[in-house]
């Protein structure tokens, strides 16, 4: 009689703990919500960790919001264990870091310095993705509209008494997640100041695209566009990657289909899909500083073909990048930099808001093929489509993680 009433009681108890769980969320879920975060799902992962997958479009940095979010958790409960934190983009997480909460909370009395702590944030798989129909997230990011403005600029170098000419553009354009892992975007171009002369004054069409991104097994990820492109194409675009041995390692490849195409003066001009290029890249991320070594082997838009060596570097939110590429036309070679924009923080997301990017990039690149109109216009030209997947994960690396935790604090 005494076991029959101990296993009752027992069965009871393992019963309102089941029921109790959800509520014992919802404080957690209105701060994150009411912090500007979107898609949340939050559950006790296997090992009693809470597993928070979570979508960041108020700060400008990934890492900035997830110290954030473990803010914000340990305001509600101080004794946690362990956390497993998802960043996600429309939805779809692009890695996991996993906290130790006494670590966790050492750092933040100042009982340990950062790279003590560091050494116990883990990064890797987003095995932890809390289980939860779409329909269920909460304060989802769908059919939420962005209004985006930016600036871009062009300068050529000549010679003699003409060494410098200037371009520059706005580009005002529209974002909106529609579901899970799709994204639909349209841009504009226009001209405010043309000493170049490459295109028409007045406003034009330079990107309006479908994408689908997904996230497969084996800590790989894959996308899936269709639209209209930069430079000047149209048509479809598909890009796969990987990583291996604890995301030191990315290797992937990306093919495009498309076509000529441009608007301008209010007319269209295109061309039918008949161009094929695509490139195979691996990527080595250092261990012990916050470094990418790349090569990759590319058909360009011209039939070009060759490989391209890249290294670049990360501090914090700036990045620096070194290329430089051996084709079957040329060789050239050049840096780009990306700069963070103010503000650190972004309006929170609504039905409609306006916003803009969270760095602006620049760079310069020399070749040793001369432009010309009456053969190579220029070499190495890829079809840009606003999205890929380097970008997607290249936050989510160990080392970006661990050189950025010092800003939790």
């Amino acid at each position: 009689m005494t076991i029959r009433r101990i296993l009752v009681l027992f069965f009871v108890i393992c019963a309102l703990a089941q029921q109790a769980r959800p509520d014992d969320f919802q404080d957690l879920y209105a701060r994150l919500a009411y912090h500007g975060f979107e898609n949340l799902r939050i559950s006790m992962a296997a090992d009693s960790g809470l597993a928070i997958a979570f979508e960041n479009r108020v700060y400008r940095h990934d890492l900035k919001a997830a110290g954030e979010v473990l803010r914000l958790v340990n305001a509600v409960d101080s004794t946690w264990q362990r956390v497993y934190l998802l960043p996600c983009t429309r939805g779809v997480p692009r890695g996991q870091i996993t906290v130790d909460g006494h670590a966790y909370r050492s750092f933040m009395a100042g009982e340990i310095d950062a790279p003590e702590f560091a050494r116990t944030v883990v990064v890797g798989e987003p095995a932890a993705e809390p289980e939860a129909a779409v329909a269920a997230w909460n304060n989802r990011s769908f059919l939420k509209i962005d209004a985006n403005v930016s600036i871009g600029h062009q300068i050529q170098l000549g010679q003699y008494d003409d060494r410098l000419k200037f371009y520059g553009e706005f580009i005002p354009g529209l974002r909106s997640t529609l579901w899970h892992g799709t994204l639909a975007q349209v841009e504009a171009y226009i001209p405010f100041w043309d000493e170049i002369g490459l295109y028409d004054s007045g406003t034009r069409l330079s990107r309006a695209s479908l994408s689908q991104l997904f996230r497969l097994p084996h800590d790989s990820y894959a996308a899936l566009q269709g639209g209209i492109f930069l430079p000047e194409r149209w048509g479809f675009s598909g890009e796969a990657a990987k990583f291996w041995l604890g995301r030191k390692i990315l290797t992937g490849f990306k093919v495009d289909y498309t076509g000529f195409f441009y608007h301008g003066e209010g007319k269209f001009y295109y061309s039918p899909m008949d161009s094929l290029t695509w490139k195979i890249y691996a990527q080595y991320y250092l261990p012990m500083t916050d470094m990418m070594v790349g090569i990759d082997y590319s058909k360009y838009l011209l039939g070009d073909k060759g490989f391209c060596f890249t290294l670049r570097r990360t501090f914090s939110e700036t990045d620096v990048a070194l290329y430089y590429a051996i084709t079957d036309y040329d060789r050239f070679g050049g840096v780009q930099f990306r700069i963070p924009l103010p503000t650190q923080r972004r309006m929170k997301p609504h039905r409609f808001r306006f916003t803009w990017p969270n760095q602006y990039a620049w760079g310069y690149r020399a070749t040793s093929e001369a432009t010309r109109y009456d053969g190579i216009l220029q070499t190495g030209l890829i079809v840009d489509t606003g999205f890929s997947l380097t970008e997607f994960v290249k936050y989510l690396t160990p080392a970006h993680v661990q050189k950025s935790v010092a800003g939790w604090r």
